[in-house]
């Protein structure tokens, strides 16, 4: 794992919308948009267990997340890394924290479909290995923490 730079946790820890890539069985790469934001040096993100990327992640825990910086599009962050953890311990605070961070006064009615969802939530836990994309954390690449 290596630490995430000053410059790309800003940009996680603002309304950062990321879209995850997981592999499929036959190798092929499945993508979700999602919402995530970080803790200490791992990004975290949300989902509802039994969906696809749950299903590639369980068989193969390597991911890449892309989020672009929604104030200057032509910024980019990359994150190569590997879940850690998916856990529904904290998903539920979890995504009511970012539903409220990510959606705009009016859009209160957006929340209610992550609640009473028949699936459990799942807090998934990411690792990154190695940063890439176009912005200043290129020039930040963070230092190996294990």
């Amino acid at each position: 794992m290596i630490a995430i730079p000053p410059s790309a946790r800003r940009l996680l820890e603002d309304r950062a919308y990321g879209h995850l890539v997981t592999r499929n069985p036959d190798g092929s790469p499945q993508t979700s948009m999602l919402w995530c934001d970080i803790e200490g040096d791992e990004l975290r993100c949300n989902t509802v267990d039994g969906r696809v990327k749950v299903r590639n992640i369980r068989r193969d825990p390597r991911v890449i997340v892309s989020v672009q910086d929604h104030d200057n599009p032509l910024l980019y962050l990359v994150v190569h890394g590997r879940v850690t953890a998916m856990t529904p311990d904290g998903a539920q605070e979890h995504i009511e924290r970012l539903g409220e961070r990510f959606t705009e006064p009016g859009e209160q009615a957006l929340l209610a479909q992550f609640r009473g969802v028949d699936a459990p939530r799942l807090l998934v836990r990411i690792a990154a290995e190695r940063l890439g994309g176009w912005g200043p954390w290129l020039g930040e690449q963070g230092e190996a923490t294990e």
